[in-house]
């Protein structure tokens, strides 16, 4: 049984990493779109929504127990956010303009 434990917490935690993504959009209705959820512009850029989560997750990683595999998960999601920053920043730079 000791096995099934360790691949349920592996379970576990692959399941709080997964986002869920929507396969396909619904039908619109006859009403059109104000049946469809209204789509709002964003106040903050990614990257400042980005670095506010990884602040965010460290924080809350802080208050938790030393080692344990909520505090790892946190600071893991706050790396991710971190290295998404840094993509975007990246792939976003002038020096990667396509050839002339």
């Amino acid at each position: 049984m000791a096995g099934g434990s360790k691949f349920q917490n592996r379970t576990s935690d692959l399941v709080h990493q997964i986002e869920v993504i929507p396969l396909a959009f619904p039908r619109p209705s006859s009403a059109g779109r104000s049946a469809m959820a209204k789509r709002f512009q964003q106040i903050k850029t990614l990257t400042e929504r980005l670095g506010e989560f990884a602040q965010n997750a460290r924080d809350e990683a802080k208050r938790l127990e030393p080692g344990g595999p909520e505090r790892q998960a946190l600071l893991e999601k706050a790396r991710k956010a971190d290295a998404t920053s840094e993509l975007k920043a990246w792939v976003n730079s002038p020096g990667l303009q396509r050839p002339k």
